[in-house]
């Protein structure tokens, strides 16, 4: 599978790390990456050759794209009009921010995958109090 990847790869934060471990699966599995991610002065001397490739593929639009980052900023890639987009977020609260249904929602979001159960129902949380709260307004 042809898959455009896009997040933090050289950063120390959650997201990064998630995008790092994500990218070897992929990568281990057999697909064909493109990375875009935001570059080090010195980003050459940090990847390997599979990921120096991957760095300077062009997008490939009969590819699936996946974004490892908040939904806010899903739009971006999204304007890249992929065949297919999986958004991948992560969350350590019991809700995610109420901005996020928008993206979450977004017809064009093939997909949402998370890392684990709490970042699941996190986003349910957020639903379920969303609508209670429209379904008081109504009253």
């Amino acid at each position: 599978m042809k898959i455009n990847f896009y997040g933090d790869v050289f950063g120390e934060t959650g997201y990064a790390s998630h995008c790092r471990g994500l990218l070897e699966g992929l990568h281990e599995a057999g697909h064909e990456i493109k990375i875009e991610s935001t570059r080090p002065a010195d980003w050459e001397r940090k990847v390997n050759d599979w990921q120096l490739k991957a760095f300077n593929t062009p997008f490939m639009p009969d590819g699936v794209s996946i974004a490892v980052t908040t939904p806010p900023f899903w739009n971006y890639y999204l304007s890249y009009k992929p065949k297919k987009f999986i958004g991948f977020c992560v969350f350590e609260g019991t809700n995610v921010p109420l901005s996020w249904l928008k993206n979450l929602a977004d017809p064009r979001v093939s997909q949402i995958w998370v890392p684990s159960e709490h970042v699941r129902e996190a986003i349910l949380n957020t639903i379920k109090k969303y609508k209670e709260e429209n379904d008081n307004r109504e009253k």
